[in-house]
C-alpha cells in the first residue's frame, strides 16, 4: 500500500504525469516487476508503458543512477516533452528497484530533490522488505 501512496505522490510532484514504480527482476522471467503505478488512465495503459520501458529500467538499476528516456505513444501528447526520467531506488548499496515518471511539465529543482526524496523512501521500504524476507528464510 505504501508503493501505491509513494506512486501517487510521486505523480502529483510531476503535475499529474504518469508514474510507475518498478522493483528488481523477476527471479524467474526476468522482467521487473511493476509494483505501483499512478497518473494513468487504465491499468492498461500502465502496464504497456511498464513493456516500453524495460530498457531503460534495466540500466537505471545497472548505473545505479538516474537515466532518462524518450516517450513515445498516448502518453507523449500529455507529457511536457521532458521524456521519462528513472531514479533507482538504492538502500545499503543495492539497488531495490526503479521510480519512473513521465512529468507533464519541465521539473524544477525542488520537484526533482522531492522525487529523489520519494525514490529514497521507497528504496528504504523495499529493503526493509528484502531483509525480512531474508531473515525469514
Amino acid at each position: 500500500r505504501s508503493l501505491r501512496i509513494t506512486a501517487s505522490q510521486a505523480s502529483g510532484i510531476v503535475g499529474g504525469g504518469a508514474t510507475l514504480l518498478f522493483g528488481t527482476p523477476d527471479a524467474e522471467s526476468g522482467k521487473h516487476k511493476l509494483r505501483a503505478a499512478a497518473g494513468f488512465r487504465s491499468a492498461e495503459e500502465a502496464r504497456k508503458l511498464a513493456q516500453q520501458l524495460e530498457a531503460l529500467v534495466a540500466e537505471a538499476l545497472a548505473r545505479g543512477l538516474p537515466c532518462s528516456g524518450p516517450l513515445s505513444g498516448p502518453l507523449a501528447s500529455r507529457a511536457g516533452g521532458e521524456g521519462i526520467l528513472a531514479i533507482p531506488l538504492v538502500a545499503r548499496g543495492r539497488t531495490h528497484g526503479v521510480l519512473a515518471v513521465a512529468p507533464t511539465t519541465p521539473l524544477g529543482v525542488d520537484a526533482r530533490e522531492a522525487l529523489e526524496t520519494l525514490a529514497w523512501g521507497a528504496s528504504r521500504q523495499l529493503d526493509h522488505l528484502e531483509l525480512a524476507v531474508e531473515l525469514d528464510t
